[in-house]
């Protein structure tokens, strides 16, 4: 492997680094730039060596389930809600901690300063590697660049996925839809090479009937076969690319989902689109970005969307201390309020229940201002002790029994 290094400069170059000059863990220096570039090395291995000890306890923190204790599903949702991180982000340490516990040359490494947090980063990607990948892949990091740690890490993975097992490839599936709050959301997911093509097909099929097509027998032959044809979109080989066809793409993606639901339309409320309407005529998705009137108009058409309406106040239902259940309308207007999430900190559960704060065995009656949304673990861990204090339409306040 080809590498460059940097050549360190003389003493007298780099003049003294002391106190006068900062050091590790202090003030910047203010001397030479060469002692301000040895500080900022220095700083950045000493960060990098605290970054090490936190992952290590972290990774302990995890495997003692001590998120559970303060009430969070797991150390994901403890970091979004404890400590601030992005949910990417507290996936991406988690998966760190996990594989520097695992992996004590990488760990070593890393906390003594030998390679930097961005390629550990890097290298703890290559899950499952054995020791003596480890030690490979820290002597690339040592004698080379965050590049060269990248790309060998990549075909580390490349030639490590070939000799992968089904029902591992099977465990990587999954699909995110990712809102990008400016109009759109972005689909992201994994499939086995097999999904993929049946999706592939589907999708074709249902471009080729927005277009008037009959696919007929020489088509399904011609699919079944592989080979393409001028006379039919269907092929399982690549079609040429066409101006539009990502957006045909979409279109035929949608006419799938809406010809299922066409089919079997859930009752459930939790399952139809939700259109909150003001009195100033705005209109949004619960939980979500505003939408143009033209939008808002069609949907509202739709008779799988719930339209509410909704003043400046918010003007709670009440049904006072006459009945314990939940009205559907009331279930509606605790949903619009609450984002149709569930408000435990750092839970983002869609699948919830409506629970009295107050509890209607102490008196608390059932109005949309003692009710807040619960998924079921933290519905449960309510009635289990649990004390929730404050406003519903502001700021509510979760106690563990344990403090």
């Amino acid at each position: 492997m080809v590498t460059s290094v940097w050549e360190e400069p003389r003493v007298d170059e780099a003049g003294a680094f002391g106190a006068e000059d900062g050091d590790a863990t202090g003030e910047p220096p203010r001397g030479s730039l060469w002692a301000l570039s040895a500080w900022l090395r220095a700083r950045r291995t000493a960060l990098d060596a605290g970054e090490a000890a936190w992952l290590a306890g972290l990774a302990r923190f995890d495997r003692e389930a001590g998120w559970a204790a303060e009430g969070c599903g797991s150390a994901v949702g403890w970091l979004y809600a404890r400590a601030g991180m992005a949910r990417s982000t507290a996936y991406e340490k988690l998966q760190m901690a996990r594989e520097l516990e695992r992996r004590p040359v990488l760990r070593d490494a890393f906390r003594v300063g030998r390679v930097s947090y961005s390629a550990v980063r890097a290298i703890a990607r290559a899950v499952g590697a054995e020791q003596e990948t480890d030690e490979a892949l820290v002597r690339v990091a040592e004698c080379g660049s965050l590049a060269d740690v990248e790309l060998t890490v990549a075909r580390y993975l490349s030639y490590a996925g070939q000799d992968r097992e089904p029902a591992e490839t099977r465990a990587r599936r999954g699909l995110h839809l990712v809102r990008q709050w400016d109009g759109t959301t972005r689909v992201e997911g994994v499939l086995t090479d097999l999904e993929a093509a049946e999706l592939d097909a589907r999708l074709r099929r249902m471009i080729a009937r927005r277009a008037g097509d009959d696919p007929g027998e020489a088509a399904e032959a011609s699919e079944s076969a592989g080979v393409e044809s001028d006379e039919t979109v269907i092929s399982e080989g690549p079609v040429d690319p066409e101006p539009h066809y990502p957006a045909m793409m979409a279109d035929a993606l949608m006419d799938l989902v809406r010809t299922a639901a066409g089919g079997d339309v859930p009752a459930g409320d939790r399952y139809l689109v939700h259109v909150v309407v003001r009195e100033d005529g705005g209109a949004e998705l619960l939980g979500g970005p505003p939408l143009s009137p033209a939008v808002a108009a069609l949907v509202q058409c739709d008779s799988g969307s719930v339209v509410h309406l909704v003043d400046g106040s918010g003007a709670p239902l009440r049904l006072g201390r006459r009945r314990r259940a939940w009205s559907v309308a009331q279930r509606r207007a605790v949903t619009v309020r609450d984002g149709g999430r569930c408000r435990f900190p750092g839970c983002l559960h869609r699948m919830v229940d409506v629970h009295h704060i107050v509890p209607w065995e102490d008196g608390g009656q059932t109005d949309v201002d003692n009710g807040l949304l619960l998924c079921r673990r933290h519905h449960e861990l309510a009635h289990a002790g649990w004390t929730i204090t404050g406003d519903p339409a502001g700021t509510l306040r979760f106690r563990c029994p344990t403090r």
